[in-house]
């Protein structure tokens, strides 16, 4: 690879950091070529960018980032995966993809600017998308609203009750 190559990646790298705050490192060594295809075919149609990387070219693009801690992870088979629409989508995609295929694994990654251990990065992956939790939070609202109008036609019901029974005595 030429150096104007490399100093081209290093800024496509460079690009990915600055314009994403949560990236996920994948190690898909054990992987075939077949395989491979298919991951970056399933993250495609979710919206989930895979960039195979070299270590040595991501460190350098790591070294004026405030993530420069981030740059030991970069060893063996290292791809990044990132969503510039949903921070969540490309855990989830990819444990789906594990529990499939069983490759590849996490590494570690930059979740909304904080460095993740794997396990951290699994636990992500269970979290429900933007929209199921849009919906649960709406559902919250008018349960909560719902069950307060139904408090208030309680205490009507029973002042009422109390009133026609002090009537008729």
């Amino acid at each position: 690879m030429l150096r104007q190559e490399k100093e081209v990646r290093v800024k496509k790298i460079q690009e990915i950091f600055s314009k994403t705050n949560t990236i996920y490192l994948i190690d898909y060594s054990g992987m075939s070529v077949a395989e491979l295809e298919e991951l970056r075919g399933t993250l495609r149609d979710n919206e989930v960018k895979l960039l195979v990387v070299k270590n040595r070219l991501a460190k350098r693009a790591l070294e004026d980032t405030t993530h420069t801690s981030l740059s030991e992870h970069f060893q063996g088979m290292t791809a990044i995966a990132y969503s510039e629409r949903d921070a969540t989508e490309p855990a989830r995609v990819i444990n789906k993809f594990i529990k499939k295929k069983e490759k590849p694994t996490f590494k570690n990654g930059l979740f909304e600017g904080n460095i993740f251990t794997r396990e951290r990065m699994e636990q992500i992956a269970t979290l429900p998308d933007q929209d199921h939790l849009r919906s649960m939070l709406l559902n919250l609202f008018q349960s909560t609203q719902s069950r307060f109008i139904g408090l208030l036609s309680t205490v009507q019901t029973n002042l009422l009750c109390i009133l026609k029974q002090r009537a008729s005595q």
